[in-house]
This record gives structure tokens, sequence and C-alpha cells, in this order.
């Protein structure tokens, strides 16, 4: 006898004449009293494609619709779904439509979502897309909820804080980086897809805003509360000296060499606030200050004296004003008064070398 045939026999049980299910077909008893007991056996015997624990309930929901085989997810077609129970009778009963896994639940909401926005109208679509962005506005314009946001980011970086790098990994990172240039062709490649990115994401940041932030770091700058960052990128890593084993990085081999001989000036101490030609507020920072005779002291190559006219001038009217000296140090001074045998040991011998032999 073929399973079509066994649901029939069970079907005429426990449906009445109007295809309505019978009370208390789910009890055992409900059989022993009218005895048919061999129809209860023959529904487990009908339905045992299910799992040995599955309830009476989920074997007759199989036998009224004609079920013949274990559900399968449809998204990932390999795990069984779960059987649903509802009080509100067998109509109500089911099977889920995925299996619960997380991708095949983001599937399901999606196709979920697709086709009730498939049939809703433009203008309840706008609706809705305008309705989310006044909440979304409203949320982030709350204090409490910005609050909680920080606190939440707050939480996720102590979490993530075992898995920083140690500070010898960072160390050996940026050894290794050391020397290393980029060749012309991947410069060429950066700057392009720099543009790019640009084109397709233009800044945010008005320009009333971008002018405050400039006008608030100068201020820095000229107070002294920030000075930018030596990245010795330019030099290749070798615009430092080291002095009693210690370390110090300038943005020049030049002023390296300069301060190895002049170990008591102070590094970009003076901060000037200058006009250039296009109209622009700069801050020209001197290169060194000699606190003992009061000089303000500039490291340039002769050619390049001419090209900051306007700074050197901004440099001699600040001078002027708070009583300074101002000396220029060119190429002239390394090569009268730099002993190449006391630098053989330090990053910037090779270059000052070269310059002393021209």
């Amino acid at each position: 006898m073929d399973l079509n045939s066994k649901y029939n026999i069970i079907k005429s049980h426990i449906l009445d004449d109007n295809g309505v299910l019978k009370h208390y077909c789910y009890s055992k008893y409900w059989y022993e009293n009218r005895d048919i007991l061999h129809i209860y056996n023959f529904i487990f015997e009908s339905t045992n494609f299910l799992k040995i624990d599955s309830c009476i309930k989920e074997r007759v929901y199989c036998i009224i619709n004609d079920i013949y085989s274990l559900n399968i997810c449809t998204y990932c077609n390999c795990r069984n779904v779960k059987f649903l129970l509802s009080s509100n009778g067998i109509s109500k009963h089911r099977y889920k439509n995925h299996c619960g896994s997380e991708s095949c639940v983001k599937l399901f909401r999606s196709d979920i979502g697709y086709k009730m926005n498939k049939d809703l109208s433009d203008d309840i679509k706008l609706q809705k897309s305008e309705r989310l962005k006044t909440n979304c506005r409203l949320y982030h314009s709350n204090p409490d909820n910005l609050n909680v946001r920080m606190e939440r980011h707050r939480l996720i970086g102590l979490k993530n804080k075992g898995k920083k790098q140690s500070i010898e990994t960072i160390q050996k990172r940026i050894k290794s980086r050391e020397g290393y240039t980029h060749t012309q062709e991947t410069k060429n490649k950066i700057s392009k897809t720099n543009k790019e990115y640009s084109l397709k994401n233009p800044s945010i940041i008005s320009e009333i805003t971008r002018k405050k932030l400039s006008d608030i770091m100068k201020n820095k700058i000229k107070n002294n509360e920030f000075t930018p960052n030596i990245t010795n990128s330019w030099t290749r890593w070798d615009a430092y000296c080291i002095i009693d084993d210690v370390k110090i990085k300038f943005r020049s081999t030049w002023e390296a060499c300069y301060y190895y001989y002049n170990s008591y000036l102070e590094y970009e101490k003076i901060r000037i606030p200058y006009i250039d030609k296009y109209g622009n507020n700069r801050i020209y920072i001197v290169d060194f200050f000699d606190k003992f005779t009061n000089t303000l002291i500039e490291i340039k190559p002769k050619s390049e004296i001419s090209k900051n006219c306007i700074k050197f001038n901004a440099l001699n009217l600040y001078a002027r004003d708070n009583k300074y000296n101002v000396l220029i140090i060119t190429e002239d001074w390394f090569k009268n008064n730099v002993d190449l045998t006391l630098i053989e040991n330090q990053s910037f011998y090779p270059k000052i070398k070269k310059l002393c032999s021209k």
C-alpha cells in the first residue's frame, strides 16, 4: 500500500463529512474509546519519515496536507525546518519558512521585504522614506541616544583591547618600512585612485567649517601648542641624530647635522605669522633659536633663499620688533665647519659627506 492510500484511510477516521478535523483526535484515548487504536498506530507508521520525537500534531498535519517527506529549508537546502504549534487550532499549525540559521533568516527577511515593497505604491514608499528620515534625525539629535552610542563604542573598544598589536610588533613594522619609497608608477596609481575617490565622494564639510578648523590649527601652531608631525619621508628616514643614545628627529639632514654640533639650541620654538603671495595666512616655524644670544637661525641652501623672500621678510620684521638677531646657515657652513670623522656613525653622514665634497 502506497503512502497516499494510507493517508486516505487515516483521513476517513479523523475528518468528518465536511473535511473538518474531529475533536480530540490528538489523544490516544479517543482512539481507544472508539476501538480504532490501530489507526493511531497507523498514523505513526505512515509518518515514519519524521523524527522519532515528533508529536502527534505534526504527524496529523502532514497527513492532512499530504506531506510525504521532511521539510527542508528552501534557502540552504540542507537543514530541516521547525514545526510551529498554535493554540488556535490545526489551521494555524505550520512549518517555518527557514531553518533558523543567521544567513537563511537574512535571506528570508529580504524576500519578505521585497515582496511587501513590490506591492506598495510610489506615494507609500515616499511616505515610508520620509518617516524613516525623520525618525533617524530625531534619534541622532537626542543627547541621551548619543550617550548610549558613545558608551556602546567604549565597550566595543574595551572588548577589542586585547586584540591590539603589541608595542614590539608596531616598532618592528615601522622599522621594516624605513628607507622604503614608492616607485613613480605606484605614486601615480595612488594619486589617480585618490582623485577618483574625491570626485565620487565630495567632502561634506562646508567651507565655513573648513576655514574654522584651519584657523584653530594655525592658532595652535602659532601658540606653540601643536607642531606638525615629523615623518622624515622626504629624507628617506635619515634626518635624525643620536646624542647620548637618544634619537632626535628633524625635517632635514642639514638640521640634524647642525644640531649635532649645537645641541644647546631650541628646535622649532619660534612661530611667526605671515601672509603668502596668495593672501593666505601662514605660520612660519623658525628652525632653531639660541636663547643665550637671542638669535633666530634658519637653515636653507643658497638657491632657496630668493624663492622664500616673503618668509625671510617676515623673519626680519619679527626679529627687528623683538630685538632678535638673524642667522642664515647655508651649505658653506657645513663645508667649513663639519669634521666628517666625528659624524661617521650618524645617519646623515653620507649626505653631508657628499655635500662637503662638492
